[in-house]
């Protein structure tokens, strides 16, 4: 049986916490051994690398574009994610490579471009893709358009991605969460599980104790998840601690007030005031 083939398409990851995002080769090389394990080859990679988290990122931020040529992983363009100049936008090199790779006629007046294009699969060629923290409807439209016109299988990372690859009519078997919280090995074995099920191919986790799972860890992961509760615990605590000084004092004037209304209520204190200067 002719094993299967996929491509990996995406970015380096939108979220704060980035575990391990940063390093495209770890995650390829975690992806491959998981995928190896199922049968499956990863034949394809165009991979956007950002040096911050893209929810932050701005046109201006310095990214590269990473590519497998000949089984390697190379980088083949750097510069910004969007720039006037489109030599150096990362973003609109790897928009023209998907676009190649779709079937599309693109004006590949790039040399080095155009022999790149000619040595990858194109997107029909392949049985599936991986897709983390891709761009259904922009930068990696051509992958998701072919996939879903094919009916091909894909395994997706990302909230507003995942539904972009749904309401275009993919075919999503599984996913694994977004860039927070997850790991290199936790999407690699997400990947290689949901696409071994989908095709009835028997997957064990290659993924070890010798993989450390703290190695990739950003401190700024950990306090994105908990800074929010250390802060809201801190202001319940010191809420309280006022409320517990002050609010003896402020039940007690509520009290005499609520005594001395229902007193002038009833009539006592007026007639008692009348009384007196009357006598």
């Amino acid at each position: 049986m002719n094993r299967k083939r996929v491509a990996l398409v995406g970015s380096s990851g939108g979220g704060a916490a980035t575990l391990g995002h940063l390093s495209p080769a770890t995650l390829v090389s975690t992806l491959r051994r998981e995928l190896a394990h199922a049968g499956i080859d990863l034949a394809c990679v165009l991979l956007v690398c950002s040096g911050s988290a893209l929810d932050f990122a701005t046109r201006d931020s310095a990214a590269s574009l990473h590519v497998l040529v000949e089984g390697d992983l190379q980088m083949v363009a750097s510069g910004t994610l969007e720039t006037t100049d489109a030599a150096a936008s990362v973003n609109q090199t790897a928009r023209a490579l998907d676009a190649a790779l779709a079937g599309g006629d693109v004006d590949m007046t790039d040399a080095t471009l155009a022999n790149l294009a000619n040595g990858m699969p194109n997107w029909a060629e392949l049985d599936g893709l991986v897709a983390i923290s891709s761009s259904p409807t922009d930068v990696n439209r051509g992958a998701f358009e072919v996939m879903a016109r094919l009916k091909k299988p894909v395994v997706a990372t990302g909230g507003t991605s995942v539904g972009q690859m749904a309401a275009a009519g993919c075919v999503v078997v599984g996913g694994s969460g977004g860039s927070v919280a997850t790991t290199p090995a936790s999407k690699s074995i997400v990947a290689a599980a949901s696409l071994a099920g989908y095709w009835g191919l028997p997957y064990e986790p290659a993924t070890s104790s010798s993989v450390s799972a703290t190695s990739s860890i950003a401190l700024h992961s950990l306090l994105d998840g908990v800074l929010p509760l250390v802060l809201a615990g801190c202001l319940t605590r010191w809420v309280a601690s006022v409320l517990v000084q002050i609010l003896p004092a402020v039940l007690s004037r509520w009290l005499r007030a609520e005594a001395l209304f229902a007193a002038l209520s009833s009539g006592r204190v007026l007639s008692a005031a009348v009384s007196a200067v009357a006598g």
